[in-house]
């Protein structure tokens, strides 16, 4: 965790794509998240996509409506991955 800013980094076990390209049975491409931050009613999360950070703002409600626990998608960003198309959040574990 960066101290300055909160920021939970994971950049280090990124690639400088979404994760190898990988697509999945839609043929959308799931992104590794890169980091995420914890504000009081919303998550900020970052993911890279052809060398550039791609921020997005999460509210929490959002996440439980998905089934997607917030705490942990804040503590855990690299057990998430998220589709580059439609920028939705999914477990990769």
């Amino acid at each position: 965790m960066d101290r300055k800013s909160g920021l939970i980094d994971d950049s280090s076990r990124f690639n400088k794509v979404c994760p190898d390209g990988k697509k999945d049975k839609r043929g959308g491409t799931l992104c590794n998240i890169a980091g995420t931050r914890k504000y009081q009613n919303r998550i900020l999360v970052f993911w890279t996509k052809r060398r550039t950070g791609i921020p997005r703002f999460f509210p929490v409600c959002s996440t439980i409506d998905i089934k997607i626990n917030a705490r942990d998608l804040a503590q855990n960003p690299k057990c998430y991955r998220i589709r580059a198309k439609n920028h939705a959040i999914e477990s990769s574990v």
